[in-house]
């Protein structure tokens, strides 16, 4: 157990050795910043919620893009099936070319 001389010697030492004007001139700033940290501990609050709105909006975002994602696949789906056809009228368009400068050719002579 602590005996008195120990207990002596420290408040002692706490009186001779803390230079209690300065602690006292401090008081008031140190409570300040602890209403500050409190207030942003309270201010934790807000920054959840803005946390998940963002995480709602990210959802939407979301659904939004894999939406656009499936009318583009349906888009190049259709862009392939359009480039098929067009081939397909200029090989036509090509055999009829030849087609008609082989009777030019045939009926000139």
């Amino acid at each position: 157990m602590i005996g008195v001389r120990t207990i002596w010697g420290i408040a002692k030492i706490a009186a001779t050795k803390i230079p209690w004007g300065r602690v006292m001139e401090n008081i008031p700033a140190v409570v300040d910043l602890a209403g500050r940290a409190k207030g942003r501990l309270k201010g934790g609050g807000a920054v959840e919620e803005q946390l998940r709105l963002l995480q709602e909006e990210n959802r939407k975002l979301e659904k939004a893009l894999l939406e656009s994602s499936g009318h583009l696949q349906q888009a190049i789906k259709t862009l392939k099936v359009v480039l098929a056809r067009q081939k397909m009228l200029m090989a036509g368009t090509l055999l009829s070319l030849v087609i008609a400068i082989a009777s030019l050719v045939i009926s000139l002579r």
